[in-house]
């Protein structure tokens, strides 16, 4: 029970969420602008948009060098011991603004001003693109996930659920009401999906687009997207409607994801 607890705990923490205005004005560096109208058309239309290059080489190589750092060098990465191993099998971390104790070893640096320049990139589409920014509060907490590079992997899944009970809204907090989800990619530039059979999938996101709601294999979809976790790639889509996976990688695989939806306060804990 007092597990429970702590987990519930820990979700209405990295719950807490920011205007997209707030989350902007934490990145200092001078802004340069992701979307395009095209990225945006492409987003409503599809659910799903690939922006490759949004970090220079100099970021991506300082922030790589810092989570790799982690990884071999802190306790930051842990698994969740409520996870089943046959549906996903990355280790994660919290990167926070403001809530230390999930980012003991990151309080400065490549790491934390590159998920500044994450966080701010929901208020181009408040801004720029017609997004209402009342229905995206941007989280304070963004997932650091890592794959091992031994066959682990993240079975077909779907990041918010269509329908939502009220109880199961109360009970996870910050899950129910994601709407986008923004993946960037960590890796070496030069990401090689090559694999020994001809799949060349190695470690690639597989996103199903235009599934059925109740369709958890993908078989419904009407096109399938193999995308590769090229260092400096930008993956937004629509929490709700892609059916995704990440495919087995025999690489190690880093991401760093901020699911962007809900109201949002400086001061809350649970909306």
């Amino acid at each position: 029970a007092y597990a429970g607890i702590l987990k519930l705990a820990h979700m209405s923490v990295t719950s807490m969420k920011e205007s997209p205005s707030t989350a902007a004005a934490h990145f200092t560096v001078a802004h340069r602008p992701v979307l395009s109208a095209s990225h945006v058309k492409e987003l409503k239309e599809s659910g799903l948009v690939v922006i490759d290059n949004v970090l220079t080489a100099e970021e991506l190589e300082q922030t790589r060098a810092q989570v790799i750092r982690m990884l071999d060098h802190t306790k930051e990465f842990q698994d969740d011991p409520n996870d089943n191993l046959e549906i996903r099998s990355d280790s994660v971390t919290w990167i926070s603004e403001k809530m230390s104790n999930f980012h003991k070893s990151v309080t400065d640096g490549a790491l934390m001003q590159t998920m500044r320049f994450l966080r701010s990139i929901p208020f181009e589409l408040t801004s720029h693109h017609g997004f209402d920014p009342k229905d995206l509060g941007v989280p304070l907490s963004n997932q650091l996930a890592c794959y091992d590079g031994k066959g682990s992997n993240y079975v077909a899944h779907r990041d918010a659920p269509a329908i939502v009970g009220k109880v199961d809204w109360v009970l996870q907090p910050g899950v129910y009401d994601r709407e986008i989800t923004m993946v960037l990619y960590l890796n070496n530039s030069t990401w090689d999906s090559s694999t020994s059979d001809g799949d060349n999938c190695d470690g690639n996101l597989r996103c199903f687009l235009n599934t059925e709601a109740d369709d958890i294999t993908g078989e419904t979809a009407s096109e399938v997207r193999n995308i590769a976790p090229i260092g400096g790639r930008l993956v937004i889509f629509d929490s709700k409607r892609v059916l995704h996976a990440v495919l087995p990688t025999s690489q190690r695989r880093i991401a760093l994801t901020s699911w962007i939806g809900g109201s949002h306060s400086s001061n809350q804990w649970l909306r």
